[in-house]
């Protein structure tokens, strides 16, 4: 990663590390706060709709996290998210929808695991990947109850390379990597983090969005 995309970097963790930027890492879809389950999220995987409702998560979310629903009869939807490929055919490949299905305990902490893929550096092998994806939610009792594809793609695939390259408002790619508001007496910092991004080449911007994605890669 080169100046700009460093400069990047750092102005977002200069942020986290003061408290302006709060990356969420629980999200609360429970209507009965006294009678819910948590299942912990984890990376790439993003949730899709609980019980039927669609939910839409921040674009930038602490991996793992946690989702918080009632107890009782669940069905939560999900969705891989990755960046495969590398140079300019490096895209963030979606893999379909898949959901699974529990009875969910009041007070109890689930967990979502898949197969990960071996290695996402060959763009070629997404497809077959995704044509055997396995997931499944693990309850306190180690059982496993497998995920099922909901016959839904749920979203598209995105050239970083070309979408990172001017297209997208400076406005926007702060709010997604603030994933939150800026104080009033950060507006300096932020408009500079706005400077930084717009002289950013296509290159810089594609590395500092994969460190968005995946900051411990």
């Amino acid at each position: 990663m080169n100046t700009l995309a460093r400069a990047l970097t750092g102005l977002v963790i200069g942020f986290a590390l003061v408290g302006c930027v709060s990356i969420p890492s629980e999200f609360d879809f429970a209507q009965d706060a006294g009678a819910s389950a948590q299942v912990v999220m984890p990376y790439p995987l993003r949730v899709t709709d609980v019980n039927g409702r669609e939910v839409s998560l921040p674009p930038v979310i602490e991996f793992p996290y946690t989702v918080t629903l009632d107890a009782g009869p669940s069905v939560v939807g999900f969705q891989y998210g990755e960046p495969w490929g590398t140079g300019d055919e490096n895209q963030l490949v979606r893999g379909p929808i898949v959901e699974v299905a529990f009875a969910a305990q009041p007070g109890a902490l689930y967990a979502v695991e898949f197969d990960a893929p071996a290695d996402v550096r060959d763009r070629a092998k997404a497809d077959d990947y995704f044509a055997g994806f396995t997931a499944w939610l693990r309850d306190p009792g180690g059982q496993r109850t497998a995920a099922v594809p909901t016959g839904s793609s749920g979203g598209v695939k995105l050239n970083l390379t070309e979408s990172l390259a001017g297209s997208q408002p400076a406005d926007d790619i702060a709010t997604a990597a603030a994933a939150t508001e800026v104080a009033p007496d950060d507006a300096a910092r932020l408009e500079s983090m706005k400077q930084i991004w717009q002289q950013a080449t296509a290159e810089e911007r594609q590395a500092f969005m994969q460190w968005v994605v995946a900051p411990g890669n």
